[in-house]
């Protein structure tokens, strides 16, 4: 596996993290380095093998759209672990019991959504200034893998970041629509 470290500038701290800066992000209260991997990676699977852990401690997070009758849509994104799927139908009673969409119609966000929030598959991850906003839909096995930490990428194909899932409680500090529940499945 080859990796380097990204130089850190002096000072540098963010709770997100901006097109084309690499550094230190600030994440659930912990500081991340940002790492750089010697090419792009793509799909889980491969992000992980590169990246040197296994499957089970890669952070797989879908962009979603809910809509509902007549309801304006809302994105959200749904975090599991890389080996296993997602579950809607505990998304699906979140967002009933949370924004009072009864029986959602819940889809991969289309081409458009994908370039409201400037991501690309592979792409979409919790730190983006454009995406952290958006409701954040975290399953609990996630938490099972503390004290390992778990990695995704940092807004680019070939940069990632590594952290405790606990660090998604922190997450309330500046998006109060963080939820947990059981929203993985196996593959």
């Amino acid at each position: 596996m080859e990796q380097s470290k990204i130089i850190i500038p002096d000072g540098y701290e963010s709770v997100i993290l901006r097109e084309g800066e690499y550094g230190k992000l600030k994440f659930g209260g912990e500081l991340l380095d940002i790492l750089a991997t010697s090419r792009e990676v793509g799909p889980s699977d491969e992000a992980s093998a590169l990246r040197g852990y296994r499957l089970g401690l890669e952070l797989k997070t879908n962009l979603m759209t809910a809509k509902y009758k007549d309801a304006e849509p809302i994105d959200i994104l749904v975090h599991v672990p890389g080996d296993k799927g997602m579950d809607s139908r505990p998304v699906k009673d979140v967002l009933k019991k949370q924004f009072g969409f009864n029986k959602p119609d819940l889809r991969r966000a289309d081409e458009a959504t994908s370039k409201k929030f400037k991501c690309v598959y592979g792409t979409v991850n919790p730190f983006s200034e454009y995406l952290s906003p958006l409701p954040q839909f975290v399953s609990e096995d996630l938490f099972a893998t503390d004290p390992e930490k778990i990695g995704t990428n940092a807004g680019a194909l070939n940069r990632y970041v590594r952290f405790l899932a606990k660090n998604f409680h922190g997450m309330k500090a500046y998006n109060p629509q963080v939820f947990t529940g059981d929203f993985s499945k196996e593959s």
